[in-house]
């Protein structure tokens, strides 16, 4: 049986303390990183795939943001991404009512409330009563 450390390989018929019968680790210095761990954000391919991060389709641990197309600080809850850092032109909150407007956003009081744009229909009309 061939048996493996991070260093070193041997053939053996009894397995020494600190070899294991593969040499599927692709980080043996940390306990953290092995085929099957949880990939993290943390800079390092934990589960030995190749991916890194948000580039693996089963990292645990990613934010959601919110695409700012207009810029005013307010992401658009329509259209997210899931990643482990904030990508340039994402906001961490869902709040624009507009986002094609920067003037249009919920730090301007008012901006949000929807114009009055129905015809008023006139149900009565009274004035003054003469003497």
């Amino acid at each position: 049986m061939v048996l493996v450390n991070s260093n070193n390989s041997i053939q053996s018929c009894n397995m020494p303390l600190g070899y294991v019968a593969n040499n599927q680790d692709c980080d043996d210095s940390n306990d953290s990183v092995y085929p099957g761990a949880p990939e993290i954000c943390d800079g390092i391919d934990n589960d030995c795939d190749g991916l890194v991060d948000d580039e693996d389709p089963d990292a645990v641990g990613l934010k959601t943001y919110y695409l700012d197309e207009d810029g005013d600080g307010f992401g658009d809850a329509a259209r997210t991404i899931q990643s482990c850092n904030m990508p340039t032109g994402y906001v961490t909150n869902a709040q624009d009512c507009d986002d094609t407007d920067e003037l249009r956003n919920p730090g301007i009081p008012g901006s949000c409330d929807e114009p009055c744009d129905a015809q008023l229909t006139i149900i009565s009309v009274s004035g003054p009563t003469g003497s």
